[in-house]
């Protein structure tokens, strides 16, 4: 948010000298680790070394951690850096204000940035046509939440929250968002959009107290009818005791129910793909054809989305997202066998390499080249993308659905589950391959009960995947007299009517471990279906 303004970088007394009012702040003088932190990273970033911060050098020398910290079992550093951005952005909120010296410590970073005051306003008024976006992306102003509790000392929570949903949504790259600082300012600076860059949705909200309670009401709208997409209310205990959970929580709900895949924003905006009958050169309309991809299985709807997509990075060659879902449909593509192309794999890593390039820290970027890995057997590198899409983004709901997944078929049973479980819960439109997670762990476990349970709530339209997940549920529980085992097995071969021959290879491409591979062979052989062929990638589980 602040990167880029201006070139000019605070001396280093200077930083030091606001280093010495934060820490002497009430945000840091009541949290001494945060202070510790803090201390550490601003002062080896003074000396040069603020590229070499990681947390293991910075658990052992500013947390206290012993030689045989281990990042990955404690998390420390990753919630203790998110304390200090809160405490940070709080500090500047309300007593740093005026300060003319900026120290953040950005997301997915230790290493904090150094910057004047006057880089905030110019990065916040740089004109949207000045910016690298493609055209029609789709826009959301936000303002500060009306305070209906009639106590002034709450007026902080406004601003305070919006400002931490913002952050939140800087991880979905397929929304710009605009603030609108002050309600006061709403009218004058809500013109000049609609006449300069016209704002396609608006979020407002309140808070109120209801007995001990603070009920948070958010809106989302269509500016052009004032039509609402989407309401929902949000309760917590009084703030005293509940801020952190009302500042962590209530940014990450909003953000996933509106700026997901499967959100309001998506399912709101730009063309209906379903009645698009041709490839869109637009950037923003072909990654809805993307989404629309996902949700509806077929070999014509992926033609229409590669070939959309292909042509908006040809356009369009700075735009990570659209290379990321690029990289989605050629990996699914090559999944599912939907066309004789062998190369859709290589293809791609390829596109997934470019959207990492395009934005290291990006979250969609490295599920996608994780989900090709994976898919081309490559075990250890998908774990190590999804591990830096775990370090940028440790917090967020965003893609916690996808990480879980593929977390979960490349053979961690802690994480995974865990994370598809949290994001079910949590985010109001998870992915529905979160439900695949945990049906491949329920089956790992023989627990066959709650394997049919994540079966049914698969349900993915066009895909074999969701009728096989029943069958192998139900007759691994006993239950193959079920009429419904013969209904699902018709389902299957209606959308493989060669599946004997190429069933083998396609369950491969997902489940890597060879008991689990023959675990959902015994239940297709119960059904009746025996596959053939050989399978590459084949490991057991213990060596996961």
């Amino acid at each position: 948010m602040m990167g880029g303004a201006t070139t000019t970088v605070p001396r280093e007394r200077e930083i030091r000298a606001q280093l010495k009012r934060l820490l002497k702040s009430s945000r840091f003088r009541s949290s001494p680790r945060a202070r510790d932190f803090l201390l550490y990273v601003t002062d080896e970033t003074l000396r040069g070394r603020g590229d070499q911060l990681d947390q293991f050098s910075i658990g052992t020398n500013a947390l206290g951690r012993k030689n045989n910290f281990c990042p990955s079992e404690d998390p420390a550093v990753r919630m203790q850096a998110t304390r200090v951005r809160r405490a940070l952005e709080n500090f500047y909120l309300k007593e740093g204000t005026d300060d003319t010296v900026i120290i953040s410590l950005p997301t997915g970073s230790y290493e904090p940035i150094f910057q004047y005051g006057k880089a905030i306003e110019e990065s916040q008024s740089k004109p949207f046509g000045e910016c690298s976006l493609p055209e029609n992306w789709p826009t959301l102003l936000l303002t500060p939440f009306r305070n209906l509790t009639g106590a002034d000392e709450f007026d902080f929570i406004s601003a305070g929250v919006v400002n931490d949903l913002a952050v939140e949504l800087d991880h979905y790259s397929g929304l710009r968002v605009f603030l609108n600082r002050s309600e006061e300012a709403h009218q004058e600076r809500y013109t000049w959009r609609q006449t300069e860059t016209p704002i396609e949705f608006e979020l407002t909200g309140s808070f109120s107290n209801i007995g001990t309670e603070l009920r948070f009401s958010i809106h989302l709208l269509r500016v052009v009818d004032g039509e609402q997409l989407w309401a929902e209310e949000f309760h917590f205990a009084h703030p005293e005791s509940e801020m952190a959970t009302i500042r962590n929580e209530l940014p990450q709900r909003v953000a996933a129910a509106i700026a997901e895949e499967e959100g309001m924003i998506s399912r709101h905006g730009g063309i209906q793909p379903a009645q698009s009958g041709k490839c869109c050169a637009g950037v923003y309309e072909a990654i809805l054809l993307a989404y629309h991809a996902e949700r509806h299985l077929s070999a014509e709807t992926f033609s229409k989305a590669v070939k959309s997509l292909s042509r908006a990075v040809e356009t369009h060659r700075e735009c990570g997202l659209a290379w990321a879902l690029l990289s989605r449909m050629w990996a699914i593509y090559f999944s599912h066998e939907m066309s004789g192309q062998p190369e859709g794999i290589e293809k791609a890593i390829e596109c997934g390499r470019e959207a990492v390039r395009l934005g290291s820290r990006d979250i969609t970027a490295r599920t996608a080249l994780a989900y090709a890995f994976l898919l081309n057997d490559r075990i250890e590198d998908c774990r190590r993308e999804i591990d830096h899409a775990l370090e940028a983004n440790p917090r967020t709901l965003f893609f916690m659905d996808t990480v879980g997944y593929l977390l979960t078929l490349s053979g961690d049973w802690e994480r995974g589950p865990e994370l598809s479980r949290q994001a079910i819960k949590r985010n109001p439109y998870p992915r529905l391959v979160a439900h695949g997670s945990l049906w491949l762990d329920a089956i790992r476990r023989s627990d066959y009960e709650d394997a049919l349970i994540n079966a049914n709530q698969h349900n993915i339209t066009g895909t074999f995947w969701t009728p096989l997940m029943r069958i192998v549920a139900r007759v691994l529980a006993g239950d193959i007299k079920n009429a419904k085992v013969r209904e699902d097995l018709d389902e299957l071969l209606r959308y493989k009517p060669d599946f004997e021959l190429v069933g083998r290879r396609l369950i491969g491409r997902y489940v890597k471990f060879s008991d689990l591979q023959d675990k959902i062979e015994k239940g297709l052989r119960g059904a009746g279906i025996v596959i053939r062929g050989p399978v590459n990638g084949r490991v057991t589980a213990e060596h996961c």
